[in-house]
C-alpha cells in the first residue's frame, strides 16, 4: 500500500510515519510511505505520480489548506482515497463533502488508525500474478509472497502462510516477468533467492531477515546493491 501523509508539522509527519509502518507490519501490510510539508509540495508531486492507495491529509495548514486541497482533487474527479487529521471536530461534517474515508482527531489513537488502514486496504484492489503449477494455474496475491527459490530446473514459491508452490519454470523466467509486472518489488539476493522486498524486517551484511523470522543469504557483492533497491522502494 502507498501512502501519503500531507501535514505541516514535520513532527506529526514523523510520529504518523512510525506509528503506520508498525500498524501496517502488525497488520501483514507492506507500506510504503511518502510525506509532504505542505498541499502545494503534494499537488507538485501527484502531477507526474498519482500512484497514492491513501491520502492522509492536515486539515489545517498554511496558504493551501487541505480541505482546500481535498475539494481540488475531487473537482478533478479524482477518487484517491483521503483521511482527514485536525485537532478539531469542527471541520467534521465537511469530511462527507469530500468523501473522507475517515475523520480522525489528533493525536491519532492506534485503533483508529488500524481500522482505517484496514479499510483503506479493502478498497485497493488486491495485486496478484497467475502462476502455472504442474496441474493447474492459482492466482497468487503478491502480499502473501516471501521469496522465490531456485530448485533444479523448478521455482518454489515460499508464502507467507508457510504454503509452498512448485513451478515447472526456473528463475529467472520469473525475475524477468516480475520485473515487468511489478518494477522495483524485487530483487536477486543470491543464485538461488529473488526475494519480495516489502517481505523484508532487516538487512545484515550477510543475510536478510523476513517477516515470518525466515533467513536468506545475500550473495558476495549484492548486500550495496540491495540496500539501494530497498531504500528506492521505500522511498519511491
Amino acid at each position: 500500500m502507498r501512502i501519503a501523509i500531507c501535514d505541516d508539522q514535520e513532527a506529526q509527519c514523523l510520529l504518523l510515519t512510525q506509528q503506520i509502518a508498525r500498524l501496517a507490519k502488525n497488520l501483514n501490510l507492506p507500506a510504503q510511505i511518502q510525506t509532504f510539508k505542505s498541499a502545494d509540495a503534494f499537488l507538485f508531486a501527484y502531477e507526474t505520480d498519482k500512484n497514492y492507495d491513501l491520502l492522509l491529509l492536515d486539515i489545517q495548514m498554511p496558504r493551501l489548506s487541505g480541505m482546500d486541497l481535498a475539494r481540488r482533487l475531487r473537482r478533478q474527479k479524482d477518487d484517491l482515497t483521503i483521511a482527514l487529521i485536525t485537532a478539531s471536530e469542527r471541520y467534521a461534517l465537511e469530511g462527507y463533502e469530500v468523501d473522507a474515508i475517515a475523520y480522525l482527531l489528533k493525536p491519532v489513537s492506534d485503533q483508529a488508525l488500524s481500522a482505517l488502514l484496514t479499510k483503506a486496504a479493502l478498497r485497493k484492489p488486491a495485486e496478484s500474478i497467475l502462476v502455472r503449477l504442474r496441474d493447474e494455474t492459482v492466482k497468487v496475491s503478491l502480499s502473501q509472497i516471501l521469496y522465490l527459490e531456485s530448485a533444479a530446473h523448478d521455482t518454489l514459491f515460499k508464502l507467507a502462510d508457510g504454503t509452498q508452490l512448485i513451478c515447472p519454470q526456473g528463475l529467472s523466467h520469473f525475475e524477468a516477468d516480475l520485473a515487468l509486472l511489478y518494477p522495483g518489488r524485487f530483487f536477486r539476493i543470491h543464485r538461488c533467492y529473488l526475494l519480495y522486498l516489502p517481505a523484508v524486517t532487516a538487512i545484515h551484511r550477510k543475510e536478510v531477515i523476513l517477516t515470518n523470522g525466515e533467513a536468506l543469504p545475500i550473495a558476495r557483492g549484492r548486500f550495496s546493491l540491495l540496500n539501494q533497491a530497498y531504500l528506492a522502494y521505500y522511498h519511491g
